[in-house]
């Protein structure tokens, strides 16, 4: 047998079954800041696009259009945080070579560093807003790769490239 609550009956029903953790839980406003979720930053971009509006042969005042869009874009901090966490880079943001990886043979390395990019591309690629955000993330394992190529064979990086 199928009941129909009323509304205030489904409201203290909702309220009753779903409790919400305060300390786990952050409310933010997209419009004013970021939200973190995820190792991802989410916030909602205004933008502001002025046009001018032909009406038959006459041209109008140009017209404000406003508009917004969801931004969603690799949390840089925690990325950063990891990067320099692995050793992958500096505290100052250049690329380190990694000591311990020299061990390895040429191809472990770079098959190494090769699965640490793809995994980084495909948890981030689909959902940014923006792939070109990283870039720069790339180019430190690629920089690192080769300065821990350079290490373990005792040369430049000018010499690997």
């Amino acid at each position: 047998m199928m009941r129909i609550l009323s509304s205030t009956k489904a409201k203290k029903f909702r309220i009753n079954c779903l409790k919400i953790s305060s300390n786990k839980t952050k409310i933010t406003d997209l419009y004013k800041n970021k939200a973190n979720f995820l190792g991802f930053e989410i916030f909602y971009q205004r933008n502001k696009l002025n046009r001018k509006v032909n009406k038959g042969s006459e041209t109008l005042a140009p017209v404000t259009q406003r508009f917004g869009t969801m931004e969603y874009h690799p949390d840089t901090d925690r990325i950063e945080q990891r990067f320099i966490l692995k050793k992958y880079m500096t505290k100052n943001g250049t690329p380190r070579e990694i000591g311990f990886l020299t061990a390895l043979q040429d191809h472990e390395i770079i098959t190494k560093y090769n699965q640490f990019m793809l995994g980084i591309g495909n948890y981030y690629i689909r959902q940014i807003s923006y792939p070109s955000r990283l870039c720069r993330w790339f180019y430190i394992l690629y920089y690192s790769c080769i300065k821990t190529l350079a290490t373990k064979h005792k040369t430049s990086v000018k010499d690997i490239i």
